[in-house]
This record gives C-alpha cells, sequence and structure tokens, in this order.
C-alpha cells in the first residue's frame, strides 16, 4: 500500500488563514473598545457585537463555498483581503461619529446605536468569512486533499484568532491604542492580499492607501476646542477616552467617553456645578458627623476627585479612602482638577475588591462607578451590599449614584421628558437595599438625571437634615445652600412588588436599563 501522501497549504496560504482569524478577533474585541464610551461594555454590547461577528463569519463561509466553483479563486481571495484590510482601517474613524449620530439625532436613539455597532461589526469581518472555503478550494484538487487542507486551514485560522485576542489585549491597545491595533491588523491584510495580487497598478494602489492612513492615524486633524470651551488634554485608557475642558469662568471638567459625560469638574470660585459630587459629599452629615469631628469615608468610583475634594475642603478631619479602576482619570484629576493629595488614599482597584481588602469601619461608603450608562452589576448585588453592611459604622450611611428614568432623553434613551416612574433599575436597587438596611431613601437630584439610593440603620429626618445643612453654610456657604435646597427632596423609597433581587447570580443591569426604553419603544407609554 502506497505512504499517504503529505499536503501542505503555501506559505502565503497559511499566512492568509492565520491573518483572517486574527483579523476577526482584533475587529470583535476592538469594536467593543472603541463603542464602549457611548454604549458601554456590558455584556449585551458583547453579546450584540459576538453574534454579528458570528453571522458575518457564517455568511462568508457560505457565500465563499459557492464562489469557491469560480476559477479565478486567487483573485477573489486577493479581493476578499483588500476589502477586510480597507474597512478594517476604515473602522475607527467611522464607529464614534455614527454612533453618536444615531444617539443623538434619532427617536429612541440608543437602540439604533445598537443596531449601527451590530452593522459595523457584521459588515467589517464578512468578508474574512469568504476565506476559508476559497482556500481549501484552491489547494484541493482532489478529493483526497479536502480533509487535511481543511484541517491546516481551521487550525490556523484559529491560531490567527487566539493571537488577536491575546495581542490587541495585552499588547497593542494597553501600549499602542485601539486605532493603531486596527491598522497594523488591516496593514497585515493588505500585504498578504498583496502578495497574491499580480497586477501592478493594484499594488501601487494599494500601497498609496495605506500611506493616506498612516499620515492620517500619526498626523491626525488638531481640535483644540470642545462645545463647552478649550480642550486642555485628551487621553485613550484601557476603560475610555478622557479629555480635560475648561470653559470661559475657567471651570475645568473631566470629560469621558462620547464628550458629554462629566466625570469630575473643579470651579476656582467654589461654585457648586451640580451633577451628584455635592450631594455625595454631604454623606458625613447623613451620618450624624460634626464638622470638626473625626470621620472616615470610603469613595468607589473617585474619577478625577470632586466629591473627595469637597470632603476634605467641608471636613477638616476627614479621612477618605477610596479606589478608581481607570488610572488615567486619576493622572488628569491629579493634573487639572486640584486633586487632593493629603488626608486620603487612592488605590488603583475594582471597586469590590478594594472595599473588601480595607480594615476598619467608615461613616460613609459611597458609590459612583460607570461603564458607560451601567453601573458594574457587581456593585449593586445583595452581596456587595453585604460587605457594604460590614464595613459601616453604626450610624453610617450608603449612597449609590443611580440614572433616574425621569429625563431618559439626555442619553438618547427616548424623547419623554420627566416620567413619573423611576424605573425598572431603581426599583431592583431599592428591592435589594431593603434587604440589608432597614431604611432606604431615593434623593432626586436637580438635574432630572442622578437619584441618590441612601441605605442606613436609622431613619432620617428632614429637621435632622435641614439642621445639618444650615450648620454648614457658615463655613461652606455654597454648599450649604445647596443642600438646604436639596435635602428636602430625600424621600423615603418604597419596596416595588415583584421587584427583583439582584445578586451575583443574577443582576441584568444592562436589560433593567433599557426595560423602560424598550417598553416606551413599542407601547408608546411612559408607565412601566
Amino acid at each position: 500500500m502506497a505512504p499517504p501522501k503529505k499536503i501542505y497549504l503555501s506559505f502565503v496560504s497559511g499566512l492568509v488563514a492565520f491573518l483572517s482569524g486574527l483579523g476577526v478577533m482584533v475587529t470583535e474585541l476592538g469594536i467593543v473598545r472603541l463603542a464602549s464610551p457611548i454604549v458601554g461594555s456590558s455584556q449585551p454590547v458583547w453579546a450584540i457585537t459576538i453574534a454579528s461577528v458570528l453571522g458575518a463569519v457564517a455568511l462568508g463561509n457560505m457565500l465563499g463555498g459557492y464562489l469557491a466553483k469560480q476559477d479565478s479563486l486567487l483573485r477573489l481571495v486577493s479581493f476578499s483581503l483588500f476589502l477586510a484590510a480597507f474597512l478594517t482601517i476604515l473602522l475607527p474613524f467611522l464607529v464614534s461619529p455614527l454612533l453618536l449620530f444615531l444617539l443623538s439625532s434619532l427617536p429612541f436613539g440608543f437602540f439604533w446605536t445598537l443596531l449601527g455597532l451590530a452593522g459595523l461589526a457584521f459588515f467589517s469581518t464578512f468578508p474574512l468569512g469568504l476565506l476559508s472555503p476559497l482556500l481549501i478550494r484552491e489547494h484541493s484538487s482532489e478529493l483526497i486533499e479536502v480533509g487535511p487542507i481543511t484541517g491546516q486551514v481551521q487550525a490556523l485560522s484559529t491560531l490567527g484568532a487566539l493571537f488577536g485576542t491575546l495581542g490587541s489585549t495585552f499588547i497593542t491597545i494597553p501600549f499602542f491604542g485601539t486605532k493603531i491595533t486596527f491598522f497594523l491588523s488591516g496593514s497585515a491584510l493588505f500585504l498578504s492580499s498583496l502578495l497574491i495580487e499580480r497586477n501592478k497598478k493594484t499594488k501601487y494602489l494599494s500601497f498609496a492607501f495605506i500611506l493616506s492612513f498612516l499620515i492620517l492615524l500619526f498626523f491626525p486633524p488638531s481640535f483644540s476646542s470642545h462645545p463647552w470651551g478649550k480642550r486642555l488634554d485628551y487621553i485613550e485608557s484601557p476603560y475610555g477616552n478622557w479629555e480635560v475642558v475648561e470653559d470661559s469662568n475657567e471651570v475645568r471638567y473631566l470629560v469621558a467617553g462620547d464628550g458629554s459625560t462629566i466625570q469630575s469638574y473643579y470651579d476656582p470660585r467654589g461654585l457648586q456645578q451640580g451633577g451628584p459630587w455635592p450631594a455625595m459629599s454631604a454623606s458625613p452629615l447623613l451620618a450624624q458627623c460634626e464638622l470638626n469631628s473625626p470621620s472616615r469615608v470610603y469613595i468607589i468610583g473617585v474619577s478625577g476627585g470632586s466629591t473627595l475634594r469637597e470632603i476634605i475642603q467641608t471636613f477638616p478631619l476627614a479621612q477618605v479612602e477610596g479606589c478608581e479602576i481607570d488610572p488615567v482619570a486619576l493622572k488628569l484629576g491629579k493634573q487639572y482638577l486640584h486633586f487632593p493629595q493629603e488626608r486620603c488614599s487612592i488605590e488603583v482597584s475594582d471597586g469590590r475588591i478594594a472595599l473588601s481588602q480595607t480594615k476598619g469601619t467608615f461613616d460613609a461608603i459611597l458609590v459612583d462607578a460607570y461603564q458607560g450608562v451601567y453601573i458594574p452589576f457587581h456593585l449593586v448585588t445583595k452581596e456587595f451590599l453585604i460587605l457594604v453592611q460590614k464595613r459601616l459604622k453604626p450610624k453610617g450611611v450608603f449612597m449609590i449614584n443611580l440614572l433616574s428614568a425621569k429625563n431618559w432623553e439626555l442619553r438618547g434613551f427616548s424623547k419623554k421628558k420627566n416620567t413619573s416612574d423611576e424605573g425598572p433599575l431603581v426599583q431592583a436597587c431599592v428591592q435589594t437595599a431593603a434587604e440589608i438596611f432597614p431604611y432606604v431613601y431615593l434623593w432626586d437630584l436637580k438635574n432630572g438625571l442622578n437619584t441618590l439610593l441612601i441605605g442606613s440603620f436609622y431613619p432620617l429626618s428632614n429637621d435632622f437634615l435641614m439642621t445639618q445643612a444650615l450648620g454648614l453654610k457658615k463655613r461652606n456657604p455654597s454648599l450649604g445652600r445647596y443642600l438646604a435646597n436639596s435635602f428636602p427632596h430625600i424621600r423615603l423609597a418604597q419596596t416595588t412588588p415583584n421587584a427583583l433581587v439582584l445578586s451575583d447570580d443574577r443582576a441584568p443591569v444592562a436589560w433593567l436599563t433599557h426595560k423602560l426604553a424598550l417598553h416606551r419603544l413599542f407601547s408608546g407609554k411612559c408607565d412601566d
């Protein structure tokens, strides 16, 4: 019996198979990274992206199998590589403008944004799905060769996907950025297409195309302005995009994501800028701490340090500890926003991990952490609140910043304004907190976008709160006036029958965030 024939892919075909798998994973991981400042990086966002990529590859495989009947297979391979390279390099310049347009211009823009993300993921990976059937057909002249060739193509493609996943996650995105990651992947696809393409004019056009993108990548147009004022800095981090903007009054803002979400601010005049920070800085007062008595506060989600700075300035003996998962936010806060350097200890860490490793108890534990428009699910579960309970003093308070459902049009969820319902997420958080704290309150802030949930072991009377606010006016008039006007909006929360109690096993934060908007989208009603 004759020995079995050894069948190998050519070097170029093996390289193409490898790069096709690499390109799919770079696009899948990178596009979520590009979109996360606008739509977040929650499980539904990942699911939509992965489903779109898998659907694109599957459809590409089907069409590639049909096209494999043609004679000019190498030309089809070269064209598929060229198209995939073109879309890969172009993608970083399309994602943010397109998604922001959909978010701000259409009714229920958030859902059109998710659809736009799915479309971008689909069309940018579809050409890569064509390659496997074409390569297998090109190297399988006999039936006996199909099995070995298929195994080699699939193995090299999977190996490329492995390198794309690990390389982009741990090397190129952290050290060089997302745009350069896409550029490197697209350039590799371009070069592999040139190894196959024999037409010199096509090669020259390809080189010119790569050069033009290279110039745009490393010498982008300079945008020193922002709708709110002058841009002082812009940095891309593994967790999002950050910019520092200064307005005409020399007020500085740390802006995240899509360019409209303020994470921290610094006003040299000492005025309150709204948002959740002044209210959260009043937490020692809710814990019955005197202005001149030692108080200990823990903050999860320090960002640029607005709440931290207000507490340090208002309570001269306060000690503040906390954490921030993104070191870039801390860096910009220290550089531009007068981040306090004394009486505070801040570490770069996930909030739940950091809190579990702390020692002693606190007068207040504050949570102001977001991934896009979503709170990290593990910071709202019953198990997390049990940890909080163990870290609070008997008179301590827990406070978490929630997005209110009363002004959803600010995030492109709805065109309805000033609705009366809290929204499913707030209801679930109240129901969960009521399992741990005997008293749960909601504090609606004036901007209509934020609602603070407060958990405590004792009742908060309106007279007590007003007395605390009036006492603060002598030391910090701006904050005292703000609290005197805001404290009346603190109300006892009502639990909702059949509302979900969030747990580590089941905490669908993203779905609860979407639920109210979905209900309005399909029913046209404002009640839930």
